[in-house]
């Protein structure tokens, strides 16, 4: 059986929540952190969104307790101002994002996420999205180009010609199918220091972001979203990896700091950021749940 996912920074997200109120968790998951908070502040409801139905369906059925204080909707964080009614933003008082993925999601092999069970090259946070290239038609079939791209951008890979070169060479004799058979592609041409982590996680994070467009719904969600919460909601993201982070904490300065726009006038802040600093795990904490080693928390809130 697998083991429950554990929700991250969990004391650090619930000092940030309001005592009543709306609250949007934008990435329930299996619904470790809706449920801290429906448990901890009484007089909240929570809305989950998730891209993952199987997702919502776990925390449907772990959030049942709180009855009508839980609803879930199928969607992206990035459309959370058509998920919503008008009613219902103008009544959010916070919004909660934990990037990446449940360990539910990686554990299963049909999943694809992993290269620590064999499964097939997937990697849809939604499999029944048809319109999300798989993680196998990207290996099997973009250009070598495009894949020493996705590497190089999303894995921050430094090998990625020498493992697009390996890739295209395998793909014209036999298709690449397996997440293991990749994985020991990747793992028979790039050697890293022992103790070094597997030689395959950076191309398999890359194609995982390419896969479902999560920097980009990221970036929508900063410039787009957040500005048109409304005033005095409380917005608290927590990134697993530097690519991530870069795009919340831009996002995030853009709202909170004095600028001028393109005709040179002065352009006052729309937001208060409310961590100066992400905050970061724990010593404890780390040791208790080793995913929480690199996410970073940051916080504003809309207003002054």
């Amino acid at each position: 059986m697998n083991e429950r996912h554990v929700p991250v920074l969990a004391d650090e997200v619930l000092l940030q929540v309001p005592r009543a109120g709306l609250v949007v968790d934008g990435t329930v998951g299996d619904g470790g952190h809706a449920e801290l908070i429906l448990a901890a502040h009484p007089d909240c409801t929570l809305i989950g969104i998730d891209r993952d139905p199987i997702s919502l369906k776990r925390a449907a059925g772990q959030l049942k307790p709180f009855g009508k204080r839980y609803s879930g909707r199928c969607g992206s964080y990035g459309d959370l101002l058509t998920l919503l009614s008008e009613k219902e933003l103008q009544a959010t008082r916070f919004v909660l994002l934990d990037l990446g993925y449940s360990s539910a999601q990686i554990d299963n092999p049909d999943r694809g996420l992993s290269f620590m069970a064999d499964g097939v090259l997937d990697m849809r946070f939604n499999q029944s999205d048809m319109h999300l290239t798989t993680a196998g038609e990207l290996v099997n079939r973009a250009s070598p180009t495009e894949l020493e791209r996705i590497l190089r951008s999303y894995g921050e890979e430094y090998q990625s010609k020498k493992i697009v070169r390996t890739i295209v060479e395998r793909r014209r004799k036999q298709r690449i199918r397996t997440t293991q058979e990749l994985a020991e592609l990747i793992k028979s041409v790039v050697h890293v220091k022992p103790g070094s982590i597997h030689p395959a996680t950076r191309t398999f994070q890359a194609l995982r972001i390419a896969v479902n467009h999560e920097l980009e719904e990221l970036e929508y969600f900063v410039d787009q979203v957040v500005p048109s919460l409304p005033m005095g909601c409380v917005v608290a993201i927590i990134a697993f990896h530097s690519l991530e982070d870069r795009i919340v904490k831009r996002g995030f300065a853009k709202l909170t700091k004095l600028g001028q726009n393109a005709f040179g006038e002065r352009v006052t802040p729309t937001a208060t950021a409310l961590t100066k600093k992400p905050i970061t795990a724990s010593a404890q904490e780390v040791i208790e749940n080793s995913r929480s080693r690199s996410a970073k928390l940051r916080v504003v809130r809309l207003g002054k």
